[in-house]
């Protein structure tokens, strides 16, 4: 089946109540309407060269020849609205002229462009150049569902599956003083909540679906039959974890019977929440990092296999909350796994549970490290880089030209918040948060520059904090989201880091370019099959790209199960039409949703990108959807 790109987004906008939360649904082309990013020349730089992984024919067959086009060498308060909608605030955007150059080339401009009406703790794209989920904790939100909060689902964990349906689990209660009323947040720890982007079909029921066990500040990954495997996580909401309330465990969604003990997350107390998970490619295996150690987990065979952590004594997963990202997998790169973790908290800091003393002014780490997957259990060792300046809480969004814009977090400081010694209402210059000194510049890391030329950071500031509970997107327009900022137990206005509202959009440079567009593409792609698309390319490049994109489930930092994948282009006619092969395996793309873009010319421009599925859309799960299961959320 092909679809077409239908002319005119649709202008609606829908605000619900979701999950535990307040689910804010809008079209991204809205949203894309403000704003410009800019690469300036690099800065900073690592110590060791990377190796080089150069295939000749990576992906054909048959003698077919892969289109390889040129690259470069590897190596103070704002007002609430009565009705919360999309209003543009018309505010002066800052600029900066940088050089010329790639995608990354041009005029910066940020702009707070609208008001959610709640905060913004978990985001996530649903619908193709449509929906947007802006997900925030039950609490005393301005925007609410009959006049109360929803669901439990504060500090849930989320993913797409293979069917393409967006399940939600775990979470906590509900933080408004109404709580145990009838329809206000309750017990969300054990919550299975699924969401049909197409039919906004919605089941959240203990009854008919839930996890085997308590989980709060859990990990999910979309495996490679599209299933989602839960990862760890506490039994109880607290500032760390500890042994007599951890969850050292793992099960999946579809169900695949009793749930694991983990060895490996029960060493990684007490830091071990929302541990960095990713898929890698060739094994299927998933890389697991927690605390300050890592391992490899054979998921098939139920195995656990350590391998050496990064150096440097910092805890990278909550609450010291590094930023950490799948790096691009390229047909340059033969589709090879890459990681890249920066920043987090020095394991000198004390964040044991109970007993903790932390202050909001703790040093940070500007620590990079970066290591590849060749295969089964092992890694290629650790490479250090830094980054302009130390963060925390910083969130890693891939966008579609192969580019990676690490944003927001502080300098100082620990995840969190109400744990560090001197906060509190009462010292408005900290509040309740357990960082301090927003970092409030972008940096800009190209996974592909020579080793000390990756970073850039000229970028203008932004005008607004986004700490703990904020979340960044980068949407099928091709610009970045900047939502929510709230290191606080409620809603709270009078502070400095106080409960944000205010939507950003950043759109990077090539957002203001001559843009191709995919004219017509499929709608599916199955493994290593043969595809067209028709294109528009008023630039006239004779180079091409077509990638897949999962901006992935933000929350506190993590994108869980973001990627980015180029798929190999076996022809490029007449400027009009280019046939592409869809991925060569599950350990690639794992079975579900994928946006599809289209790159050109050598500064990679992108397209707007378009949803499809990868895979034959199949699930246990579509069972609970069906009537009567279900209930329509708005």
């Amino acid at each position: 089946m092909v679809y077409t790109r239908p002319r005119h987004a649709r202008a609606a906008v829908f605000a619900s109540v979701v999950l535990c939360l307040i689910m804010v649904v809008v079209p991204t082309s809205v949203l894309a309407r403000a704003t410009t990013i800019v690469a300036p020349p690099a800065v900073n730089s690592s110590r060791r060269p990377d190796r080089e992984y150069i295939p000749t024919s990576a992906g054909a067959d048959d003698g077919e020849t892969l289109f390889q086009p040129n690259s470069t060498e590897r190596s103070p308060e704002e007002p609430l609205l009565e009705e919360p909608h999309w209003l543009p605030l018309l505010k002066r955007a800052r600029r900066r002229k940088p050089p010329s150059g790639d995608a990354w080339s041009g005029d910066t401009t940020m702009r707070i462009i609208g008001n959610l009406g709640i905060g913004a703790m978990q985001a996530i794209q649903s619908s193709d150049d449509e929906l947007l989920k802006v997900l925030d904790k039950a609490q005393n939100n301005p925007l609410m569902i009959d006049g109360h909060s929803a669901w439990g689902n504060f500090c849930a964990a989320g993913t797409f599956i293979s069917n393409g349906d967006i399940i939600s689990v775990g979470g906590q209660t509900s933080e408004n003083t109404e709580l145990g009323k009838p329809g206000v947040a309750g017990d969300g720890f054990t919550g299975l909540r699924v969401f049909r982007p197409t039919t906004r079909q919605f089941l959240d029921d203990p009854r008919k679906a839930h996890i085997q066990s308590a989980r709060w500040y859990a990990s999910v990954i979309r495996v490679t039959d599209g299933s989602a495997l839960i990862m760890g996580g506490s039994k109880k909401g607290q500032y760390n974890n500890e042994r007599k309330v951890d969850n050292p465990t793992m099960e999946f969604v579809p169900s695949k019977g009793s749930q694991y003990y983990s060895k490996f997350l029960h060493d990684a107390l007490d830091s071990n929440m929302f541990p960095i998970a990713f898929l890698l490619s060739k094994s299927g295996h998933v890389f697991v990092m927690a605390n300050e150690i890592a391992m490899i987990y054979d998921w098939k065979n139920n195995r656990e296999y350590r391998v050496e952590g990064p150096p440097g004594g910092i805890v990278r997963t909550y609450p010291g909350s590094a930023t950490a990202v799948l790096l691009p997998l390229t047909i340059k790169n033969r589709w090879l796994s890459e990681a890249l973790i920066c920043g987090g908290v020095f394991n000198t800091v004390n964040m044991t549970n109970p007993g903790h003393d932390v202050r909001a002014d703790e040093p940070v780490s500007d620590q990079c490290v970066r290591t590849s997957f060749p295969g089964g259990t092992r890694i290629s060792g650790w490479h250090v880089e830094h980054m302009p300046s130390p963060r925390i809480m910083g969130d890693p969004v891939l966008t579609p030209d192969g580019k990676l814009l690490i944003v927001g977090g502080a300098q100082k400081g620990t995840a969190g918040y109400g744990n560090a010694i001197g906060m509190g209402e009462y010292a408005p210059a900290v509040g309740h948060s357990n960082a301090k000194e927003p970092n409030l510049t972008p940096v800009l890391y190209n996974p592909d520059a020579p080793r000390g030329q990756r970073f850039s950071n000229k970028f203008p500031a932004a005008r607004i904090e986004r700490m703990y509970h904020s979340a960044y997107l980068c949407t099928s327009e091709g610009n970045i989201l900047a939502m929510g900022s709230s290191p606080n137990p409620r809603v709270l206005t009078k502070i400095d880091y106080k409960t944000r509202f205010e939507i950003e959009s950043i759109a990077p440079p090539y957002m203001s370019k001559t843009r191709p567009a995919i004219l017509s593409y499929p709608g599916q792609l199955n493994y290593t099959g043969r595809y067209t698309l028709t294109i528009s390319n008023p630039m006239g490049c004779d180079n091409a790209r077509v990638v897949l994109l999962d901006g992935g489930y933000a929350t506190h930092g993590l994108h869980m199960n973001q990627r980015l994948v180029e798929l190999p282009v076996t022809s490029f006619t007449n400027q009009s039409r280019i046939t592409f092969r869809g991925p060569p395996d599950p350990t690639i793309w794992p079975p579900g949703p994928a946006f599809l873009w289209l790159t050109v010319c050598e500064g990679n421009i992108p397209s707007k990108g378009h949803k499809i599925m990868v895979g034959d859309g199949s699930s246990e799960l579509n069972l609970l959807l069906d009537p009567p299961n279900y209930k329509v959320p708005f």
